[in-house]
């Protein structure tokens, strides 16, 4: 079973290794907007198979797309820990393309894209650079 821990400060470089790796350039999986926001998100992580899993929302809990080696081992995990706590699983802040629900079709109870229901936004980062 998964065992999330609160985002610390000393946690930050383990989970910083991760993100660089990220496929998302979302400010949603940056480190300092992680750590910014750690209270008042209540985001969790914890780190299986070398897959960072983060966890946010408290009570009504969310999911970011697993980053690391084994994403689909770590969709797994996630949905035994859902149904462990009597949980829905939805991930927020993922990208349409990347995410292949078909793969999990009577898994997920709801996916929420970048720019739907969660309010994303998406900057191109050349123009931000000049």
């Amino acid at each position: 079973m998964l065992i999330f821990k609160k985002v610390k400060k000393k946690d930050l470089k383990i989970i910083q290794n991760y993100l660089q790796n990220s496929p998302y350039k979302l400010c949603d999986y940056s480190i300092g907007v992680m750590f910014m926001w750690k209270k008042y998100f209540k985001h969790e992580f914890c780190i299986e198979n070398d897959t960072l899993i983060l966890k946010t929302g408290g009570k009504e809990p969310r999911f970011f797309r697993p980053i690391g080696k084994d994403v689909d081992g770590a969709y797994c995990l996630i949905k035994s820990y859902c149904e462990s706590k009597n949980i829905k699983m939805v991930f927020i802040a993922v990208e349409e393309d990347d995410f292949n629900i078909e793969l999990y079709p009577d898994d997920f109870s709801k996916v929420i894209l970048c720019g739907t229901d969660y309010p994303t936004f998406k900057y191109a980062a050349a123009k931000l650079l000049s």
